[in-house]
């Protein structure tokens, strides 16, 4: 979460140990304009711009993370076997709910696998189970900004055309943008947790 970056420079200056679990996963790259000279710069630093967050919609990709997870918590001082055997059953419970998924998610046929969210970050999950994210409401990762009226004319006409059903929102942000998009189209909001 983008609100916990200075807490968490904070700590890990203060000697604190963070792993940042992206860098032992393989990262999908976003499609958003970075057209702030500031967001340019952070590119430039290696930190998250130009890199989508949310890796934990694809059990598959943070089970590939476990092991520098380990490793980490051992080098902080926890004991070596503990940890390896937190691991396996780990990489057992993500590979069951990854079964879990498919085999639900086998009831959604090819055509109907078309996803509206509030902002960009189903699209783990949708590269994993072979969904397509149609568009978002936030044209960003991020729940900091704001919706840009013309692209919600263009994700209007989209969903009409697709004859999307629903759009998913989360908890964690607004979706008073989502919901009036919803309301004109006569579609469903589904709050995702």
């Amino acid at each position: 979460e983008e609100r916990l970056d200075d807490t968490l420079e904070a700590v890990e200056d203060g000697g604190v140990p963070v792993i940042r679990v992206g860098e032992h996963i393989e990262t999908l790259a976003t499609e958003e304009d970075h057209t702030d000279e500031a967001e340019h710069a952070e590119d430039e630093d290696g930190d998250h711009g130009g890199t989508d967050p949310h890796v934990w919609f694809d059990p598959t990709r943070v089970s590939t993370a476990l092991p520098a997870i380990g490793d980490a918590l051992v080098a902080a001082g926890a004991d070596r076997d503990r940890i390896a055997g937190c691991v396996a059953t780990t990489e057992e419970q993500l590979a069951e709910l990854d079964a879990e998924l498919e085999s639900t998610l086998g009831a959604v046929p090819p055509e109907r696998r078309v996803l509206v969210t509030n902002h960009d970050s189903l699209a783990y999950f949708a590269d994993r189970y072979g969904f397509t994210v149609l568009g978002t409401i936030l044209p960003s990762t991020s729940t900091l900004t704001e919706a840009n009226p013309a692209q919600l004319e263009e994700l209007a006409a989209a969903i009409e055309a697709e004859g999307v059903p629903a759009i998913f929102t989360e908890t964690i942000s607004s979706g008073d943008d989502a919901e009036a998009l919803a309301d004109r189209l006569e579609v469903e909001i589904v709050e995702l947790y």
